[in-house]
């Protein structure tokens, strides 16, 4: 049997061993899920019990996977090995077909979230669930409006756009207020009782952001995933092609060869 190099073996075993680890991790929260989410139990009126079955499912392919890397190298057997460089190409292969659109349609996605965005009506008129969404957000994220400020609102921009005491000013904007619209914050109009201050910054470019910090997260991940499945792939069927088949043992006492003693006695 030929040689196998022992810094690859044991570089292959810790490499397995790691994404063992992880779809442990990844098997604990999915039983955690089933916990806490019963099946008959649902999270903002969807159904979870699908996203469960995914988590446990990865889990368990990507254990029995790693599980098979570690056995071939620590056993140095080839037919696991070629099972886990089989495995891993799938897991590779899948990890591209979601990786490469959600890196091409990236710039479009947010285009599109950003002329939805500017097609809204007056936030004044939308339903009431989603003004409380907005308002929530503007009192946690310090912004007010959509795109255009606190213009979004209409006639009747809320309580969460003020501005709070002791608040970096620069950050805010005057808004004169007329007889006709007191907004429901004549409590804190300044000392003039004309005008009030309220947040300058937009929430759509902030939500924007966040969406392309999850994209560019979820980016690192998948194509970071790709790279390690590559990488694995390299190292098992480096030390798959080291494993070889015992060489035919020949044994020492051969017969002589043929003519040999008429060689031996001739005369030259």
């Amino acid at each position: 049997m030929a040689k196998v190099s022992i810094y690859l073996k044991s570089l292959l075993i810790i490499f397995n061993v790691f994404f063992w680890v992880c779809g442990c991790i990844i098997f604990g929260l999915a039983l955690l899920a089933t916990r806490f989410y019963p099946e008959d139990e649902k999270v903002d009126g969807k159904d979870v019990t699908c996203g469960r079955l995914l988590l446990l499912v990865v889990a368990a392919v990507t254990m029995g996977i790693s599980f098979l890397g570690v056995f071939g190298a620590y056993k140095e057997k080839k037919w696991a090995l070629l099972v886990f460089f089989i495995g891993t190409l799938i897991g590779f292969i899948i990890v591209l077909i979601g990786a490469v659109p959600l890196a091409v349609y990236k710039p479009q996605v947010l285009n599109n979230i950003e002329e939805v965005f500017s097609e809204l009506p007056p936030l004044d008129e939308v339903d009431s669930e989603y003004q409380t969404t907005m308002e929530v957000f503007q009192r946690e994220v310090h912004c007010c409006g959509m795109l255009n400020g606190y213009q979004d609102w209409g006639q009747k921009v809320p309580d969460s756009c003020r501005c709070p005491p002791f608040y970096q000013y620069k950050d805010c904007v005057s808004v004169p207020v007329s007889p006709k619209n007191k907004w429901g914050m004549m409590k804190y109009l300044d000392v003039s009782g004309s005008s009030v201050l309220v947040y300058k910054q937009p929430c759509g470019p902030i939500v924007l952001s966040y969406m392309r910090k999850v994209f560019d997260i979820s980016l690192g991940i998948t194509f970071g995933l790709a790279i390690s499945a590559f990488i694995g792939m390299v190292m098992s069927m480096t030390m798959y092609c080291q494993i070889k088949r015992p060489s035919i043992i020949f044994s020492l006492e051969q017969s002589p060869p043929k003519y040999t003693e008429l060689y031996s006695t001739a005369e030259y």
